[in-house]
């Protein structure tokens, strides 16, 4: 492949990575402020108690408006805060399958471009404490997420023999070669010899039938 090519292709999946740590830390600005009493909500919940005014209105029916509105800002808070939580996960699956060929440096320099945007964008709004677990928590772990351990390097090669695990080849021995049968067979014949002449030079008495000496 043409090195231009590779790095281009870098450039891009870094700027890509980049854009979705921002948007990683805008769920997490918005989540700030949503768990916190929110001035926005406050002054949107009295706006409706002020504005729904019914006809022969008494005590009663302004403490159920307010309670409805009430039950109403609090149910906008949590789907607000639950679409943030998912939209964190799907920019986690984002990043974690998109991150091929970025460094460890490359993917924390990312990071910290992003929240250089957040900082820039948000100004005052953005809470120090956001900042904080940002940098300190949620990139660290999201950067060592994108490095497996180390490989294992494999075993070396088994000295089992096919289809039999557990046994070991041992050292092939070559059979002995058995001696010749010629000179054997020159011996038995040089004994047959010498006992025939020690047979014709012995007195007859020596020589025992009972168990002739071969």
């Amino acid at each position: 492949m043409d090195p231009r090519q590779t790095k281009e292709g870098s450039a891009r999946e870094r700027h890509f990575i980049t854009r979705a740590f921002y948007q990683f830390i805008q769920c997490l600005h918005h989540l700030s402020n949503l768990e916190e009493p929110s001035t926005c909500f406050s002054k949107k919940e009295k706006e409706l108690n002020r504005f729904i005014r019914p006809a022969r209105s008494n005590e009663t029916i302004s403490e159920k408006i307010k309670d409805v509105n009430a039950a109403w800002a609090n149910t906008m808070r949590h789907e607000l805060c639950k679409h943030y939580e998912e939209e964190k996960y799907q920019i986690l699956n984002t990043i974690f399958l998109n991150n091929k060929n970025l460094s460890y440096s490359e993917v924390m320099s990312a990071g910290e471009i992003a929240m250089s945007w957040a900082k820039r964008n948000y100004g005052k709004r953005l809470r120090q404490t956001v900042v904080d677990h940002f940098m300190n928590a949620e990139l660290p772990e999201m950067t060592d997420q994108q490095f497996p351990e180390p490989a294992v390097s494999p075993p070396p090669p088994s000295l089992s023999t096919p289809g039999s695990p557990d046994r070991i080849d041992q050292p092939r021995l070559e059979p002995t070669p058995s001696p010749s049968p010629e000179p054997q067979r020159q011996l038995v014949q040089q004994s047959e010899t010498e006992v025939s002449m020690r047979m014709d030079t012995a007195p007859p008495t020596t020589v025992h039938h009972s168990a002739p000496c071969l």
